[in-house]
Order: C-alpha cells, then structure tokens, then sequence
C-alpha cells in the first residue's frame, strides 16, 4: 500500500464510515491451509470489519504502477472469482469494480459497478460473478456515467454492507475469469498428417 503524488491510496486500502471499521493483514492459520486446493502454507487476506446500520466498510485494491494509480483493461474478461472464508451470518458481501475517471482527474472520482451476494456459508466458498452481475453504484464522487466498459479497471473493493458486531472474513485468489468470444482465435485442423492421392486422379 501507499499513495501516489496526489495522495491518492494505491495498492490495498482500507476505508470505513459513519462508525465502521475496518483493518486488513496477511493472515496464514489453519483456516488458510484447508482452502480447498491450497498448499499447507497458504496465507490469505483477513479483512476484520465492523458495519453499523448506515455504515460501510472495506478493502479496496488500486492498481499502480511505478507510484501512479493506473488502470488496467478487463474488457476481455466475462466476471471475476475468488474463495471467501465466510461465518454464516447472512450478511450482505458486496464486489465493487472501480472503473474510469474524468480525463486528467487527480482526484478519486472513478465509477463503481456492484455486485453482492449473501455470507450464508460458515467456512471457504468459490464465489464466480461475470458482469451482468454488476451494476452502477452511484457514490457522490463526481464519477463519469457512461457505461460498464471495462477497457479502464482502477481497482476493486470487498466490504460488507452490515455486520452484527465485529467479523472477520478472508479472502484468496482474487482473479478475473473468461475471455469474450471475439478474442478466441478461429482454429483449423486435420485429421491426419498425410495424405496419399494418385497424380492426375480425379
């Protein structure tokens, strides 16, 4: 984490409101290491948050590169996916993707697209949204209104959007998923390698 020349926050931040909290760590236990398909020593990102109603709280990651907040280009992507270790507590956990920004902005006014679904699961689950998912979270930023395009990815967020009291969620193996079909090359091939004919036959 850090921030670029406009004290904008890049890498992975924290952000919490009207009473929330939240704090994030590397956390590698017992928990890590029974993540279905992972080494003994993996480790995971622990996000310990707590949300009063009309509250929020999260993390956020904000791509960079050589101390500039850069975007990236998924428009090639059908969703994202990623196991979260959950606690059933009926919660509401929300994938927020942080797309563009109003040209030559120093300021954090990038859009939101949303996408949420119910912690009704105690322990790791593989959660897979594509991006008819998401919608447009409005966020009072000034942020351009022009659609889910996908060719400028600032960054993304996780939260919740209410707990009862503090909990602590962990998440692993954030990753973009699919390919648009445009981008599948067309693929021709035989059934053997050689094949015989006699000169001049028909």
């Amino acid at each position: 984490s850090g921030s670029d020349p406009n004290e904008l926050g890049l890498g992975f931040q924290t952000y919490a409101g009207n009473g929330g909290s939240a704090t994030a760590e590397v956390v590698t236990d017992e928990r890590t290491a029974v993540r279905p398909g992972a080494e003994a020593d993996n480790s995971a990102l622990g996000l310990t948050i707590d949300v009063p109603q009309g509250s929020w709280a999260g993390v956020s990651h904000a791509f960079a590169v050589d101390g500039i907040w850069t975007p990236q280009d998924w428009s090639a992507s059908q969703g994202v996916n990623f196991w979260l270790y959950g606690q059933n507590t009926g919660d509401t956990v929300y994938v927020d993707v942080i797309e563009n920004r109003n040209p030559g902005s120093t300021v954090d006014d990038a859009e939101r697209y949303s996408a949420s679904f119910t912690d009704d699961v105690a322990g790791w689950r593989f959660v897979e949204l594509e991006w008819a998912d998401f919608a447009r979270k409005d966020i009072g930023n000034g942020a351009p209104d022009d659609g889910f395009t996908l060719d400028e990815v600032h960054g993304y967020a996780i939260g919740v959007a209410q707990t009862d009291g503090e909990q602590q969620y962990l998440v692993d193996r954030f990753a973009r998923w699919g390919a648009s079909l445009a981008d599948v090359p067309l693929l021709v091939g035989f059934d053997r390698g050689v094949y015989q004919a006699a000169e001049g036959a028909p």
